[in-house]
């Protein structure tokens, strides 16, 4: 019996060494992460102008007091004859412009003016003082948008590896002549184009 309780007794002593005894630690792994070098590698764009924006000549009578628009399309095409109290004269012609960028590609298009009001797209023709608002549109292109909904003076294209048109045009609000007088009016703009 004594024999009993001295296996027993050596037993849970031996259970209470093994229970007290420290496990193994793993071995230390370093940790690594995976990477890729990357480029984009494209031709130069080439981008050139076609013609710019022209209403040709806008003739007021003398009983016009204002308030209507002379329309152009991105043909160049306008409203003239149908607007009552003007007469046009001259080849109008749409904003044309050529641009080549490699296939696939996305291209960023900026319109840099200081008569360009992003928020409205209003270009102001300017004499002087006086001005003449041209709501200003364009075809060949996609506007960018703040979250907000207002408009920027960014636009986009993909490129599809052959020359793409970019077209401006839009209305032109014609003012009679105590509000603006005879005279060329004009916006100067620049168009830049680079890959996104």
């Amino acid at each position: 019996m004594i024999m009993i309780k001295k296996l027993a007794l050596a037993g849970s002593v031996a259970a209470i060494a093994l229970a007290s005894t420290p496990a193994m630690a793993s071995a230390y792994v370093a940790p690594s992460v995976n990477g890729t070098a990357t480029v984009r590698l494209y031709d130069a764009i080439t981008f050139n102008k076609v013609s710019d924006v022209d209403f040709g000549v806008v003739i007021r009578d003398s009983t016009y007091t204002g308030g209507t628009s002379v329309s152009m399309g991105a043909t160049g095409a306008t409203n003239c004859a149908s607007v009552l109290g003007v007469s046009c004269t001259g080849s109008p012609t749409a904003g044309q412009f050529t641009i080549k960028a490699d296939t696939g590609s996305d291209v960023s298009v900026s319109l840099g003016s200081s008569d360009f009001d992003p928020a409205t797209g209003l270009m102001y023709l300017r004499n002087g003082s006086n001005n003449l608002a041209l709501t200003l549109a364009w075809s060949g292109m996609t506007q960018d948008l703040t979250s907000g909904g207002v408009g920027t003076n960014n636009f986009s294209l993909t490129g599809n590896g052959s020359n793409q048109t970019i077209n401006l045009y839009g209305d032109l609000a014609i003012k009679d002549s105590a509000s603006a007088p005879n005279g060329v009016y004009q916006a100067a703009f620049s168009l830049t184009a680079d890959y996104k």
